[in-house]
């Protein structure tokens, strides 16, 4: 059993993102990197997990993020918030339904909110970025 389970639940939504069809030709990638390329990209970043009891644990809460990079050159700024609009579209499609498998697979009730969306105030052009913040209540269900 785990005390801590972010990277256990940060591991399975990567590895459960790359197998969705609307994340082909996308780099789906668990942490940070720098720079981002390849592009388009979507990482998912832990931030927190808040305080638990350690002893039988059978619930707790934790934050990830979901970063969406795409590269856009248009000189209308408006076709990569298009574009990134899309993309942000497609995780959170592939991030609901990953719910579903975490409950099949590893046995845990999971609720999901989505606490924010953040630009990335458009400092790093022909780059858009954007951060969806997401808090994920967990209940095993054993």
């Amino acid at each position: 059993m785990s005390y801590l389970i972010w990277w256990t639940l940060l591991k399975h939504l990567r590895d459960f993102a790359k197998l969705q069809p609307e994340m082909t030709g996308i780099d789906v990638r668990a942490g940070a990197k720098k720079p981002k390329d390849p592009y388009p990209c979507v990482e998912f970043i832990w931030d927190d997990e808040d305080a638990q009891n350690l002893y039988k644990t059978k619930e707790g809460e934790l934050t990830i993020w979901c970063d969406c990079w795409i590269k856009n050159s248009d000189k209308d700024p408006a076709a990569g918030y298009e574009e990134l609009c899309a993309m942000q579209e497609k995780a959170c499609e592939v991030i609901v339904r990953w719910t579903d498998a975490v409950m099949e697979e590893m046995n845990m009730f999971i609720n999901l909110e989505l606490n924010g969306i953040v630009s990335d105030g458009e400092s790093n052009r022909p780059l858009c970025g954007s951060r969806m913040v997401l808090k994920i209540n967990w209940k095993r269900c054993d």
